[in-house]
């Protein structure tokens, strides 16, 4: 079963010293019958909060095939080893699901809600005969010129005053 180890490494050796910290957990893995992957190095990074008197580290991401019985050992080993301040070991996740962003998910709300308004301006158009059959009203639409438009408005504009 395929899974990702994180370990980050404290900050007080050099780059050398950290690559051979590197290969050292590499070592611990292929001992437990690990193979490895895929390695990613992340670089120094700032804890989330202070570990062992240590505000940074560095980082590295590590993806194995192995046993599950494998990682108990693994574990146990990377316990006892002074130069990893903190690890953590998952199952790797094989597909990830894609994420709507926040745009797609309020376009399908906008379409659902103009299908609804579609369908209520529908039923609005049908009536009820008292038979109880429906009817399609009739639409009533009148072509007005601007100049008609502008005297009605006037006409209610003197009314109101």
């Amino acid at each position: 079963m395929n899974y990702e180890i994180l370990y980050i490494i404290p900050t007080e050796y050099s780059e050398t010293e950290i690559k051979e910290k590197d290969e050292k957990v590499l070592s611990i893995l292929k001992e437990c019958g690990a193979s490895i992957i895929r390695i990613d190095n992340w670089g120094k990074k700032k804890l989330a909060y202070q570990i062992k008197n240590y505000r940074y580290g560095y980082y590295t991401l590590i993806i194995f095939y192995v046993e599950a019985n494998a990682i108990k050992k693994i574990t146990q080993k990377l316990n006892i080893n002074q130069d990893v301040i903190r690890f953590q070991i998952v199952k790797e996740i094989k597909q990830i699901k894609k994420t709507k962003s926040k745009n797609e998910k309020t376009k399908k709300t906008e379409e659902k809600s103009e299908k609804k308004e579609i369908k209520i301006k529908d039923k609005d158009r049908l009536k009820k005969n008292k038979e109880g059959k429906e009817e399609k009203l009739k639409k009533t639409e009148k072509n007005f010129s601007i100049d008609e438009l502008d005297e009605k408005l006037s006409k209610l504009l003197k009314d109101t005053i």
